[in-house]
């Protein structure tokens, strides 16, 4: 005779089941990318050149690349000093057991949307259908398949599973049980897209923050320290990435009309970088929206919040996104994700009748299966993308940006087909490889200054019989102190505490 399934035996099937039923909806919405062509348009291409290189030089033996070799066809360029690196470690992880660089590449995708379900699930706290529907549907909603389809922004997406651990990680400082896990939540938002850090930070963290300090007041104290700690633990990271800025060419990103987050205000449609994008994020706002209402008119709180931040996506607050600091994150839609998340979270919590539900689900989930294909395949193959070109922005500061606002840069790879090394008659040697201050030069003698080559922005310098190495900036070295300190103080909280995750 078989003995009954214990109480806790069975809740733990029903989160395996629960878990393999994501797992699977995962597969399904990332299937049609796996049996299409190659897709490098979008960002797909960054993505597959970055995943490359940061993988290849983790096998090199370094923890933290910053510097890519072969991008700009071997002319190199300082990436991780100023993009986000978390993500693309999971994408090195797949590429080390094996897969290509483009496989991948969907596999972090697939990884990343399993999890945001998987998340989802653990924030509201119920394997059950509720529990089980939300998260599938936080899977589902249309701006995930957007993200990915139309997009392929890695790094942005890796940051869905996040947000709902965050939310759950300021309740639980909230409510006096600690803020280690908070700490861990906001560093791994900020060390995973930085613009959608400032998106969460803003949209998120301040109001959730701040009704959480309204039912406790003694809150702010764990609420504040898990925040300031995150930002500690991401120094290594965000310190280079605010201070550095001036070697590169990030600041003309400000200059492009797409990036301006104040163009794409549902409102002023002189402006509109792109008429018929920003006329499906309209649609797609307004689906979402509406599918909030039922649980509005509840007054369920994570309703009216989604209503709220979809209207600051449309800009209805104004000028929001036209704010110092702000206006850096160049697409106020990035927030359609804490719309998707709120709006699953309001149909978990909030008894709507089904037939209400399932009537305002329609036009999100058409929305959803219209968007669920490739939009293309790109412009450059996989064999062009062995000459791993880069981005504009990482350009060393003052080179030719007359193409800026392209995909990458024609100059430097054209510029990369010169020799190795190159000596001059005066004597100065010009490396094929771009300036970076950090770039250190040993040469028979003694240490030689090094320069920028005015017309190739190239590593110039004098000497013979040279060696060229990295040298870690000052900053950098300041913030990798600081995360160290950071991540003492967790581990003494943790000794302390004995961390554990509850909702």
């Amino acid at each position: 005779m078989i003995a009954p399934a214990t109480p806790r035996a069975a809740c733990a099937w029903n989160w395996s089941l629960a878990l393999l039923m994501l797992a699977l909806l995962g597969l399904v919405l990332t299937a049609p990318a796996l049996f299409a062509e190659p897709m490098t348009y979008a960002s797909f291409w960054i993505d597959h050149v970055w995943i490359d290189q940061f993988a290849a030089e983790l096998a090199r033996g370094s923890l933290y690349p910053r510097w890519l070799p072969r991008s700009h066809d071997g002319l190199g360029a300082p990436v991780f000093h100023y993009y986000a690196p978390l993500a693309f470690y999971a994408g090195a992880a797949f590429k080390l057991a094996g897969l290509s660089a483009y496989g991948a590449v969907i596999a972090t995708f697939a990884a990343a949307w399993i999890a945001s379900g998987a998340a989802m699930l653990r924030w509201i706290g119920d394997a059950g259908r509720r529990g089980l529907i939300a998260a599938a549907l936080y899977m589902a909603f249309p701006y995930h398949i957007l993200d990915f389809y139309r997009r392929g922004s890695l790094a942005e997406f890796c940051v869905y599973p996040l947000v709902p651990l965050l939310a759950l990680a300021l309740r639980r400082a909230g409510e006096g049980r600690g803020f280690g896990w908070l700490a861990i939540a906001y560093a791994a938002l900020t060390l995973t897209h930085l613009p959608m850090a400032l998106v969460t930070s803003l949209l998120l963290v301040a109001p959730y923050g701040l009704w959480l300090v309204k039912r406790r007041r003694d809150a702010w104290r764990p609420i504040g320290a898990g925040l300031t700690l995150g930002l500690g633990l991401s120094a290594a990271y965000l310190l280079p990435a605010l201070t550095l800025q001036h070697l590169v060419l990030i600041e003309r990103l400000w200059s492009v009309g797409e990036l301006q987050p104040a163009n794409w205000s549902f409102f002023v449609p002189g402006r509109w970088p792109d008429r018929p994008s920003v006329l499906l994020l309209i649609a797609l706002t307004a689906a979402l929206a509406l599918l909030a209402i039922p649980a509005a008119l509840r007054r369920e709180r994570w309703a009216l919040w989604s209503i709220a931040v979809a209207a600051i996506v449309a800009g209805v607050v104004p000028g929001l996104w036209s704010l110092p600091i702000v206006e850096k994150v160049q697409f106020p839609w990035r927030a359609l994700v804490l719309v998707e998340f709120g709006v699953a979270t309001a149909i978990a919590r909030t008894r709507v009748k089904p037939a209400l539900t399932a009537a305002a689900l329609v036009p999100v989930l058409v929305l959803s299966v219209a968007l669920l294909r490739p939009a293309g395949i790109g412009n450059l193959s996989i064999a062009d993308l062995a000459r791993h070109p880069d981005v504009l922005e990482y350009l060393p500061a003052d080179a030719p940006t007359r193409e800026f606002g392209g995909t990458f840069s024609q100059w430097a790879l054209d510029l990369s087909k010169r020799p190795a090394f190159v000596t001059r008659p005066d004597g100065v040697t010009i490396a094929r490889r771009f300036y970076n201050p950090a770039w250190q030069v040993s040469c028979r003698g003694g240490e030689a200054a090094t320069f920028a080559e005015p017309q190739t922005r190239l590593l110039a310098f004098r000497g013979r019989d040279c060696a060229i190495r990295w040298r870690k900036p000052a900053v950098q070295r300041i913030g990798e102190a600081i995360s160290a300190l950071g991540l003492l103080l967790l581990g003494l909280l943790t000794g302390r505490s004995r961390l554990r995750p509850r909702g």
